[in-house]
């Protein structure tokens, strides 16, 4: 509605000038109006100045307003009394497209301060920045891990670890690499991920920083509180009945701190004696064997990597384990694909891992109807081997446990076996993990890398 009074009234202005010029100009041609003509044309440049003092007016203001809008500036008000109809109009117009622009503004700004709340709630670093190198963003996480109070530009990084440009091209080609911070006080091992993200016409790199040393501990921290809980139990278990025991056989001996004269000692107190001399020796090799277990656990040799034939591998297995299979009326299942399956690793170790897993599902077994072992081996892009029954399965709250060294849930178990297995196979850069539910059975899965 502005726009187009604006435009009627410039061009009935300008119609106006060009008609009052002609005229005058015939008039002093003609030579009949010479003075008409003259203050005529005077009066031509007068409405031609006022319309261009009009013009130039509005164009001040736009160019007023648009300044405002490039330099941030919000608070500007136009005056919208005592002024012409037009004007009134632009300046409202002004006000309100202001208003709006401010209103926007203030929600981005709201918006903008979400997500830095939100930058600052992730756990691991985050640091951007564009083209030039200069870090648009970084949070104080990332801060705290690289022990910086600031960084402003993506070179000092390298000012932190000489081989980032090196962590920033393996990032980049493998998705994540390891970057290792010392300071006078600590070193961390951070995992470095990068990405791209197109805004526009400006491409920022996102990269971002996870403590790894932070949680090892904290899982360390928990697998020695569980070793030592165990290794606790058994200990006390085997120590306080020897040091009972010995208690009680001194007490055969002496009265009051003096050995009894032999006269005194009868059968029955040589018999107890020998007893307990039994169960004293019975608790120690328990001890021993307890002892050795945890060595064996301890020093696990390296593994000697070569090829060998799975398929006879467990061949020779059910052999060794048909008997108790057939005392136990066990059906066995066994399927290897494809048949001449070669696995890379170590023959004595890994065999040693399916002995185990086997016997623990031949012992769940023993009281299940038709009790079912199957062993499942498949080779695609790795090598996996599925040792499944269907026994009574394992408790949820256990399974984590079961592969927690000396955890044994068995009246006569070492509790190291599982553990064991895991080892071996984590040294053959492979994963030992178990699917079961309780009434449908157990399955121990085995994932190594061909």
């Amino acid at each position: 509605m502005y726009s187009k009074r604006i435009y009627i009234e410039i061009i009935l202005q300008l119609g106006l000038i060009i008609l009052l010029g002609v005229v005058s100009l015939l008039g002093i041609v003609s030579g009949r109006a010479v003075i008409l003509g003259c203050i005529g044309l005077v009066l031509v440049l007068f409405l031609a100045f006022r319309l261009v003092q009009r013009l130039n007016s509005t164009n001040r203001r736009i160019n007023l307003f648009f300044d405002a809008i490039e330099n941030g500036e919000s608070t500007l008000i136009f005056p919208e009394i005592n002024l012409t109809g037009e004007q009134v109009a632009l300046n409202k117009t002004f006000n309100r497209i202001n208003r709006l622009i401010t209103e926007t503004k203030y929600q981005s700004q709201q918006k903008e301060h979400f997500y830095k709340a939100l930058l600052e709630q992730v756990p691991g670093g985050l640091i951007a920045w564009d083209q030039s190198g200069k870090i648009r963003t970084v949070n104080n996480a990332a801060l705290q891990l690289l022990g910086r109070s600031s960084l402003t530009y993506r070179y000092e990084l390298a000012l932190i670890d000489p081989d980032f440009p090196a962590i920033l091209q393996e990032a980049t080609e493998k998705g994540s690499s390891l970057m290792k911070i010392t300071d006078e006080w600590q070193k961390r091992q951070l995992v470095v991920s990068l990405n791209r993200v197109k805004l526009k016409d400006e491409t920022l790199t996102l990269l971002s920083l996870q403590d790894i040393d932070e949680s090892l501990n904290r899982k360390e921290s928990e697998a020695w509180g569980k070793l030592t809980h165990v290794l606790t139990h058994e200990i006390m278990n085997s120590i306080a009945p020897i040091v009972s025991l010995s208690g009680t056989l001194t007490s055969y001996f002496e009265t009051g701190g003096i050995p009894r004269p032999a006269s005194e000692l009868t059968d029955r107190v040589v018999e107890k004696t020998l007893r307990g001399l039994k169960t004293v020796r019975e608790q120690g090799c328990n001890l021993i064997n307890f002892t050795d277990s945890y060595r064996r656990l301890s020093f696990l040799q390296v593994p000697s990597i070569k090829p060998y034939n799975l398929r006879k591998q467990l061949e020779q297995l059910k052999e060794l384990v048909t008997p108790r299979l057939e005392r136990a009326g066990i059906a066995w299942h066994c399927y290897v694909a494809p048949a001449a399956t070669y696995v890379k690793g170590d023959e004595t170790l890994l065999s040693q891992v399916f002995h185990n897993l086997v016997l623990n599902a031949i012992q769940a077994l023993e009281k299940t109807p038709d009790a079912t072992l199957h062993i499942t081996a498949t080779l695609v892009q790795e090598l996996v081997i599925q040792v499944k029954d269907n026994g009574p399965g394992i408790p949820k709250e256990m399974q984590e446990d079961i592969f927690v060294p000396f955890f044994t849930t068995k009246e006569n178990g070492s509790g190291i076996g599982l553990s064991l297995s895991r080892q071996i196979i984590r040294r053959h850069r492979g994963q030992l993990h178990v699917k079961s539910e309780p009434g449908c059975g157990t399955c121990f899965i085995i994932r190594l890398p061909q």
